[in-house]
């Protein structure tokens, strides 16, 4: 889990071992608004399909830009996962399974998850994990390997968990 004790703003890394045969599918960039449109109902329905489809150990990443919060009052990420009921039973679903975890990197229209615990909340309420970054440690067969999971925007928090 994430440290709880970081400050809101803080550089977190979250790391993930993934298990030999363990699958790991990430995403970002979907912006689901609270009030779904067309193309957002669409997106949702298609990853949520996917999503369904995932067996067995290893993450879910939303990859950062997944939730369209900026400018809006009370940023509720739950209230948008339950306007695109697909992808919001998919991902709780999967994180109810053995070895399975969702984990959300804040983007630059969801930052508000890395500075607002009462943003994160819900979603940390649904056992997921919200974090500035994600190691992955895949072990294959030709040994571990690391892989590092950031939204597309992040460079500032590369230098910020490689630094010092």
């Amino acid at each position: 889990m994430v440290d709880q004790a970081e400050p809101p703003g803080a550089a977190v890394l979250h790391c993930v071992t993934v298990p030999l045969g363990g699958r790991v599918f990430v995403v970002g960039g979907l912006e689901l608004p609270c009030e779904p449109d067309a193309r957002s109902l669409i997106v949702a329905e298609n990853i949520g399909d996917e999503i369904m489809r995932l067996e067995g150990p290893g993450a879910v990443v939303l990859a950062g830009d997944c939730f369209a919060m900026i400018g809006q009052a009370t940023p509720d990420p739950s209230q948008m996962l339950a306007e695109h009921p697909r992808i919001g039973a998919a991902l709780d679903r999967y994180a109810r399974g053995t070895g399975c975890e969702v984990v959300v990197l804040g983007g630059v229209t969801d930052r508000i998850l890395l500075d607002d615990e009462r943003a994160a909340r819900p979603l940390s309420d649904r056992g997921w994990t919200v974090a500035t970054a994600l190691d992955l440690k895949v072990e294959t067969a030709t040994g571990e390997h690391l892989v590092r999971v950031m939204a597309a925007d992040d460079a500032k928090s590369d230098a910020a968990l490689t630094a010092d």
